[in-house]
């Protein structure tokens, strides 16, 4: 999705689908494989600490090859 995003706010929705993303498939992931659902949590904090990454350093190749204007507040 940062392909297509123009603005900070489009940046921001493509972080939240990616941690939405994470957790849908931890979720389906654990469902399945019933014996392997004690690491559910540990999965969940590693997809959050994997999100927080690439939300706070994601900004180069968001940014990558597109004209940045300045958004009047």
């Amino acid at each position: 999705m940062y392909q297509f995003g123009i603005t900070q706010a489009d940046k921001d929705f493509a972080d939240s689908v990616f941690r939405l993303n994470m957790y849908f498939k931890i979720e389906r992931k654990s469902f399945l494989q019933y014996s392997w659902k004690c690491l559910t949590k540990a999965r969940m904090f590693l997809a959050e600490l994997y999100y927080d990454a690439v939300s706070s350093k994601g900004d180069a190749a968001f940014w990558e090859g597109k004209k940045i204007e300045k958004e009047i507040a």
